[in-house]
């Protein structure tokens, strides 16, 4: 998980190529044990394509417990046939929003499907997310999400045939475009940042989003950190994403297709 380190040797004059298991806990020992076998007994391998692994639910499982749990008469809940786009408008007027969206992420990353998000360009949705919400120590960075095509103008060295940044797992020096579209979501010390760099094809909802957002605001990315109270693991189910909600200042909720908001 030293993102530092792992800078260091993708920079490595006799490093061709580089790739970093995206979570390094106890959780991805049995990935290690298939990878080790398929070495010993020479299978064929090829990386994981993407790590959203963990449970989905459809928008039936969510209307169906927002229901039985009587949650429409606490918070103001609509249905919208392309959530993401007023996700995007939403974080283009500063608000912050927790999406819940798809299969749930694998290991310790939050990578876009269980995720609060916010306008990256701000520092004030640095101080909202981390005091409302996270509760975390003022010195640790949040992270952003970047599209594809922003990366080699927001991060300094990007060399994709060398390594790519999809799990926030490796770091880089933000340029100085990216110190300024990405400034709540850098080290403030020393500029660097530890990006998810997105394709379209790994996850193509949470694309459009932030392209929608892009297409608004002229930034081609957004802060985004992992859906949780501090203390708490990552939210996978619907009754957590709602727990998180109550328990903190967090306003609003993109659960499936459905827009959840706290009552002015």
């Amino acid at each position: 998980m030293n993102v530092k380190l792992n800078k260091k040797i993708q920079e490595m004059k006799e490093v061709k190529k580089a790739h970093f298991m995206p979570s390094c806990g106890d959780e991805s020992l049995p990935i290690g044990a298939l990878y080790k076998f398929a070495s010993d007994n020479d299978i064929p391998t090829r990386p994981l394509k993407n790590l959203y692994l963990g449970l989905s639910y459809s928008d039936k499982d969510i209307e169906k417990y927002i229901k039985t749990s009587g949650f429409y008469k606490k918070f103001r809940i609509k249905y919208f046939t392309n959530i993401d786009d007023k996700v995007a408008e939403l974080l283009a007027n500063k608000e912050i929003v927790a999406r819940f969206s798809g299969s749930c992420e694998w290991g310790a990353r939050s990578l876009g499907n269980r995720a609060i998000l916010a306008h990256p360009s701000f520092m004030e949705s640095f101080y909202t997310v981390n005091d409302q919400i996270k509760v975390r120590d003022f010195w640790m960075p949040f992270a952003p999400t970047i599209l594809d095509s922003f990366a080699s103008i927001y991060l300094e060295k990007y060399r994709p045939k060398i390594t790519t940044a999809p799990h926030m797992i490796t770091s880089y020096v933000a340029s100085k475009e990216g110190q300024s579209a990405l400034r709540a979501a850098i080290h403030q010390g020393d500029k660097t940042l530890r990006p998810q760099v997105l394709k379209e094809e790994i996850n193509p909802s949470y694309y459009k989003l932030i392209e929608k957002f892009s297409k608004i605001t002229g930034v081609g990315g957004i802060l985004n950190t992992s859906f949780n109270l501090h203390g708490f693991p990552l939210v996978c189910s619907p009754e957590q994403a709602f727990f998180t909600l109550e328990n903190s200042e967090l306003k609003n909720l993109a659960i499936g297709s459905f827009l959840v908001q706290k009552r002015k």
